[in-house]
């Protein structure tokens, strides 16, 4: 952080020091870019990649979220960790050409940002990586991480299998309730869409996605809270047994899933030529 500090100018006070992130690919993107991260924009934020950010080598933060109530919510678990003299956290839509338009930064974060798209803003994949694009600074970094979409042939485990059925149950709650479900994107998608804009992919890693109490609950929550919004009762009725079903499986198979990944993360580090125009 010192580091930033004096070639800003800037002293960056927290109300509390971040702590460091032990998540594979926040570390992967600090030990693949050096130096001062200058100023940095978290396109998708939410309390844990802040937190994470406020712990590296930056000049200043600004952080997107899609409305305020999001804002309010990373803030309140984040927020102690900005300078809020320095730092900010914006509600905002990237479909909007008006959003942030002509500002641009030097390291610009999209932390699993790409496959919530489909939800928040039906079929603007390749629109959003183009506005990602446009934030970068000539010279500056692209940090892109993301999850490779369900490998629906993948059932050869316990928690496989039951997170394939999960991801089923929350997806046809989501599109019960006349919304798009999520969809998450391939490395090589991305890879090809950041090369055709410019970017030179300098590292790239993956790592397992496992399959640990927190996230699996996390996305059974998830589903349930999407039941909700079916409007028949009787699907709606018959959706909520299954979750309670799925629940139950998950209990008395535990000691079974609770070892083992069940997909994969990919992370990259992208920059953009010093020559480049961005507009």
């Amino acid at each position: 952080v010192g580091q930033a500090q004096i070639e800003f100018g800037m002293q960056r006070r927290p109300g509390r020091i971040a702590p460091k992130s032990h998540q594979s690919d926040f570390i992967f993107f600090q030990e693949s870019v050096p130096g001062s991260w200058g100023n940095v924009i978290d396109a998708g934020t939410g309390p844990q990649s802040l937190t994470w950010l406020a712990s590296c080598p930056v000049g200043t933060i600004t952080a997107v979220t899609a409305n305020e109530s999001s804002v309010k919510s990373t803030l309140a678990q984040a927020g102690d960790y900005l300078d809020p003299k320095l730092d900010k956290v914006l509600a905002g839509q990237w479909q909007d050409p008006q959003f942030l338009k002509d500002q641009h930064f030097d390291v610009v974060v999209a932390d699993w940002l790409l496959g919530s798209v489909e939800f928040f803003a039906p079929h603007f994949q390749v629109g959003l990586t183009r506005r990602l694009g446009k934030l970068v600074r000539p010279g500056g970094w692209l940090l892109f991480s993301g999850r490779e979409p369900d490998d629906l042939k993948a059932n050869n485990t316990v928690g496989a299998r039951l997170l394939l059925e999960i991801d089923a149950l929350r997806d046809a709650a989501i599109t019960l309730g006349q919304r798009h479900p999520y969809r998450e994107v391939p490395q090589w998608w991305v890879e090809e869409e950041l090369g055709l804009q410019g970017f030179d992919i300098r590292s790239r890693s993956t790592f397992p996605l496992d399959l640990g109490h927190d996230y699996l609950y996390s996305q059974l929550e998830w589903a349930g809270d999407e039941i909700k919004h079916v409007r028949d009762e009787h699907l709606r009725t018959a959706l909520e047994e299954r979750h309670q079903a799925l629940h139950r499986h998950a209990q008395q198979t535990k000691s079974e899933w609770q070892t083992q990944s069940v997909g994969t993360v990919y992370a990259l580090v992208a920059k953009l030529s010093r020559s480049a125009t961005s507009s």
